[in-house]
């Protein structure tokens, strides 16, 4: 009597043993077979050819054996999806020892065949990103960058890199373990973890007193270094964690996948040389470009996966938990650089917020049929990650940001004296009604100029 050992299977749309196929697609697997007989006869069943069917149906081998023959691998099987639903593959396989003894062995597979709504979502989120992008370039300006790079010293570009190159991949990587999540998860995790900073975060920095300059400098700088360190931190987790995900999204489709957003980046800046009115335009209509391919996204996965896409328990908490220590991360380490209120705020929002439009794009145009799977965890990051983003805003705007009246100094105040003297030397002079255009100028020059020198002066002081 044969004994199997095991039987398994091996395909890249393989998720907790059942196989996953769009409709009007086809999907190869295989699977190999442990000291098996030298002769078999392997039958594919479907249990609804409506659903699916497969090729070839019947499989014969009638070989000799040697000694190092201990697995049988059987490649190129394919999976037709013909209408949406749900049905059984059916695997019978039968063998004959030398003897004409016989053993069979029945398995079944799962099949789900899924929505073809795909290559119209595709379209979508390509159109919105794209859109998204060019208003990046409008809204930060080449000339603009160069200034902030010249004006920001090092620490704060340093804290941003950082964070985004080395510690909160880190983070991602071990909640990954501490939660146990299986291989698709865990590189969708690392996906988000990777990412770059997220263009919502300069419109926090903007209403919560932080430098500008500098959250225009570090979104565009994480945004072409990701193009770099994104391909590589994917690549090094796949081998540190085993994942053996590669070949569903390939590096290099990855990597030319995030060269092609540097195009519409260029023609924005192209626009905003040449046609200045346009970025008044594009900015305000940046924040929904991005809404539209993240809403477009949810809606793929929904209907291809229906409310299933909820039931993971461990996306809401790896979510949460990755935001808080991200913005965490980003705070205290501008605490640790000596970075002035203002700057910390930049960077505590920049590395707290990824970039959830660009993993996601490339998710459900690159993965095929593993794309409602993949793209569970950035959607549910992109929500819960920008509530976390609203309430650490809201903390800012009204717990610390303490107002204090600053006290005019010595320097002012002789100034101001000055001013007054020449303006009773003009009053005493014989000729004053000839100059009198000229102590009106100067009356408003000083008005002015006293307004000024105050509302400079009176700016809010951050305690934290």
């Amino acid at each position: 009597m044969i004994i199997f050992y095991y039987v398994k299977y091996e395909s890249e749309c393989l998720v907790d043993d059942e196989l996953y196929v769009n409709e009007e697609d086809k999907i190869d697997f295989s699977f190999s077979i442990e000291h098996s007989s030298p002769r078999l006869n392997i039958t594919f069943q479907s249990n609804n050819k409506k659903n699916f069917d497969i090729e070839p149906q019947n499989i014969i081998i009638n070989e000799n054996k040697t000694d190092n023959e201990n697995i049988k691998i059987f490649n190129n099987i394919t999976l037709y999806g013909y209408n949406y639903g749900s049905s059984t593959l059916h695997i019978s396989i039968n063998s004959i020892d030398d003897n004409d003894n016989q053993n069979e062995i029945n398995k079944t597979v799962k099949i789900n065949v899924l929505h073809a709504e795909k290559k119209l979502f595709d379209s979508l989120v390509i159109a919105f990103t794209v859109f998204f992008l060019f208003a990046v370039g409008t809204g930060m300006p080449l000339s603009t960058v160069i200034k902030s790079i010249k004006v920001n010293r090092a620490k704060p570009l340093i804290a941003g890199i950082l964070s985004q190159v080395l510690i909160i991949p880190l983070i991602a990587f071990s909640l990954t373990k501490i939660f146990q999540l299986n291989d698709i998860a865990s590189y969708s995790v690392m996906m988000i973890a990777s990412s770059p900073a997220s263009l919502f975060a300069m419109i926090f920095v903007y209403y919560i007193g932080g430098d500008k300059a500098l959250s225009i400098c570090l979104c565009l700088i994480s945004t072409l270094l990701s193009t770099i360190t994104f391909p590589l931190i994917m690549m090094i987790t796949s081998l540190a964690n085993n994942l053996g995900l590669s070949y569903i999204i390939p590096i290099w489709q990855t990597l030319s996948g995030l060269f092609t957003q540097l195009i519409p980046i260029s023609i924005g800046w192209i626009t905003a040389h040449y046609l200045p009115i346009v970025t008044l335009y594009m900015t305000k209509a940046l924040p929904i470009f991005a809404c539209l391919a993240i809403l477009t996204s949810v809606a793929s996965s929904f209907l291809k996966m229906g409310i299933s896409v909820f039931y993971q328990w461990e996306t809401y908490v790896i979510s949460i938990l990755l935001s808080i220590c991200s913005y965490l991360v980003g705070w205290i380490l501008a605490k640790i650089l000596k970075l002035n209120p203002f700057q910390c705020r930049s960077v505590c929002f920049h590395v707290g917020m990824q970039n959830t439009t660009i993993p996601i794009a490339i998710i459900q145009v690159s993965t095929g049929c593993l794309s409602p799977f993949l793209s569970i965890f950035p959607l549910h990051h992109s929500i819960y990650n920008l509530m976390i983003g609203i309430i650490i805003f809201l903390l800012f705007l009204f717990c610390f940001s303490v107002v204090e009246t600053v006290v005019e100094n010595s320097e002012i105040i002789d100034y101001r004296k000055s001013l007054e003297n020449q303006l009773n030397d003009f009053e005493t002079k014989d000729n004053r009604l000839s100059h009198n255009d000229s102590f009106q100028d100067s009356l408003s020059k000083l008005s002015k100029l006293s307004h000024d020198t105050s509302e400079s002066l009176k700016r809010a002081k951050i305690n934290i």
